[in-house]
C-alpha cells in the first residue's frame, strides 16, 4: 500500500547525481491541498510551498539514495502523494536477510535522509547569517 507508485505518463522524470528521479503527479496535488488547508490562497504562496516540500522531500531522500550508492547498492527516488522513497534497485526485498545488506549499512542508510535534512539546514543558517540575516 505504501510502495512505489505506479508509472503514469504524467511523471516528471530528471536524474540528479546519477540518480534517476520521478515525481508522481500525486505529489504535486497533495502539495496543493495541503497548502489550500494551510490558507494559503494566493498562487505564488503555494508555489512557494510547493518548491519547499520538494526541496526537503529531495534532500532527504538523496540522503538516503546516495547512502545506498554508498553502500553499492543503487536506487532512484519517487516523490509521490504519500512523501518520498528511495528505492533499491535490484534487491529483491529491503528486509530481506539473506541479501547480504548488513546491520550497519541499514542503519547508515536510514540515517542518511534525516543527516542529509540537518547538513541542508546548517548551510542555510550559515548562508543566512553571512549575509547578516
Amino acid at each position: 500500500m505504501l510502495g512505489e507508485p505506479k508509472i503514469t505518463s504524467y511523471d516528471l522524470r530528471f536524474q540528479f547525481f546519477g540518480i534517476a528521479i520521478r515525481i508522481h503527479p500525486g505529489f504535486w496535488a497533495i502539495c496543493v491541498f495541503l497548502g489550500f488547508s494551510m490558507r494559503m490562497s494566493t498562487p505564488t504562496a503555494l508555489f512557494i510551498f510547493s518548491v519547499a516540500v520538494f526541496l526537503s522531500l529531495l534532500i532527504h531522500e538523496m540522503g538516503h539514495a546516495l547512502a545506498f550508492r554508498r553502500c553499492g547498492i543503487r536506487a532512484h527516488i519517487v516523490l509521490y502523494h504519500f512523501g518520498g522513497l528511495a528505492v533499491p534497485t535490484g534487491m529483491e526485498s529491503y528486509f530481506d536477510h539473506t541479501s547480504g545488506y548488513t546491520s550497519k549499512q541499514k542503519l547508515f542508510v536510514t540515517a542518511a535522509g534525516p543527516g542529509m535534512q540537518i547538513l541542508a539546514a546548517l548551510l542555510v543558517i550559515v548562508a543566512l547569517r553571512a549575509v547578516g540575516k
